[in-house]
């Protein structure tokens, strides 16, 4: 704890050390791992995380930390690549990467963000559907696309069919898209 100078993390490691706090010690620790992630000391925030699962210590306040910090030191070397080093991720080894961080985030919305979402989807289509045929000559076109599937179910009783209705919108031309937007 050397040269840290935050007065609720010192409180936090002071509370630690006090022999009244052992049965509390492990939350102390989530606590401080919490502290060193909001003042931006991701690295020694993860450092203790580790430690604390090494220790078989698991909690959702440690599990979200552990993704906050992890994030933020990512983004810290995205920026370093975009705007100091001047390169894009690479083709083979970190987009890959990326995308799958973003597909899984994307999966991982909250319920209230999804239905938000599909609102909104339903909402422009909407528009763009009134836009596409009021005539306007700059009008996007939306086309609807139905994919169906069908799978066999060998167990006894027949088969399942299953049909997925997806909706496509032509793409709006943009250069210099930020593929990381969603984020």
């Amino acid at each position: 704890m050397s040269g840290e100078k935050d007065a609720a993390l010192l409180g936090i490691y002071q509370q630690i050390c006090d022999k009244k706090n052992k049965d509390n010690k492990n939350n102390l620790l989530v606590q401080a791992a919490q502290r060193f992630q909001q003042l931006g000391q991701n690295l020694k925030a993860l450092q203790l995380i580790n430690t604390l699962h090494a220790q078989n210590i698991q909690s959702t306040i440690l599990t979200d930390t552990k993704f906050l910090a992890g994030v933020s030191v990512a983004d810290t070397a995205l920026k370093q690549m975009r705007e100091h080093e001047l390169r894009y991720l690479t083709e083979d080894g970190t987009y890959p990467v990326a995308k799958g961080f973003s597909d899984e985030i994307a999966l991982a919305r909250p319920t209230p963000v999804i239905v938000d979402a599909k609102a909104d989807d339903e909402a422009k289509a909407g528009a763009v559907v009134k836009t596409a045929r009021s005539g306007s000559p700059a009008a996007p076109v939306t086309r609807k696309k139905k994919t169906v599937s069908q799978k066999s179910k060998a167990a006894g009783s027949g088969t399942v069919n299953k049909q997925k209705a997806t909706t496509t919108t032509a793409p709006a031309t943009r250069s210099g898209a930020n593929p990381f937007k969603d984020l």
